[in-house]
């Protein structure tokens, strides 16, 4: 989930408070709209005034420039900052034309340093859109199993596949080192299902727009309420009832 800037003036930082204050992970894609760097120093700084108490992990969401040296250089920035894993997005070769979108995005409504980050020597790819402009070219067409080759000798580290369509690529990726959940009863079916983690996106982006890190924190609470409340409506009174019986 990126371009976060554009929907609260904390933008990723703001959105790793509320995360880190809840301890749970966060994934932070090369759409964000700031450099890798600075989002990590907020979720440093966050686990410091937390005393290191949270189980917090941050991961990095990985689009691959059409540049292979590009790409390195971005690897390697997020490897130096200490993110945990590599979540590599295999289903965007390019952005759709979503005319709705292009429609809000007047360049006069943007911040001034969202047209400053929004060139393309910036490492993310996706900083062009912040100014309005476009980001077709610079995104890989071409993202295969040849390039995981390269993108695991150069990460040596947890990668996790996003996007995969098929059974087939789930195997191939197992080989690697191998979402879109919305309340606490999709978390349950997911977990059911035999998932052993979930990630949640779009409510925590609605959150943060409308409060900031406090939103994130009650996004928290209301998923893990309606999870609770799941297996009270099935009539097993405990989630780890209704798991065990799947």
């Amino acid at each position: 989930m990126g371009t976060l800037g554009a929907y609260h003036s904390g933008a990723e930082p703001e959105l790793i408070r509320g995360a880190v204050r809840k301890g749970i992970h966060a994934v932070i894609s090369t759409a964000s709209s700031m450099h890798p760097e600075p989002i990590w120093q907020s979720y440093e700084e966050e686990m410091r005034i937390l005393g290191g108490k949270s189980p917090s992990q941050m991961f990095y969401q990985f689009y691959r420039p059409v540049e292979r040296q590009r790409a390195i250089d971005l690897i390697q920035a997020v490897k130096k900052c200490g993110y945990k894993g590599l979540w590599i997005t295999v289903d965007a070769p390019a952005l759709g034309k979503r005319t709705a979108v292009r429609a809000l995005s007047a360049e006069e409504a943007l911040a001034v340093w969202m047209q400053e980050e929004g060139t393309t020597e910036a490492p993310n790819s996706f900083m062009p859109a912040m100014a309005g402009g476009d980001s077709l070219g610079q995104l890989s067409p071409n993202m295969s199993w040849v390039d995981l080759e390269w993108v695991k000798k150069e990460w040596k580290g947890p990668i996790v596949l996003k996007g995969i369509q098929t059974a087939q690529d789930a195997k191939i990726a197992f080989q690697f080192g191998d979402g879109g959940l919305r309340n606490g009863s999709d978390v349950l079916k997911a977990l059911c299902l035999g998932a052993t983690a979930v990630g949640v996106e779009r409510p925590f982006l609605y959150a943060l727009a409308a409060f900031g890190s406090q939103g994130v924190e009650r996004c928290v609470d209301a998923v893990a309420g309606s999870y609770v409340l799941g297996p009270v409506v099935a009539r097993y009174g405990h989630a780890t009832r209704l798991l065990n019986d799947m």
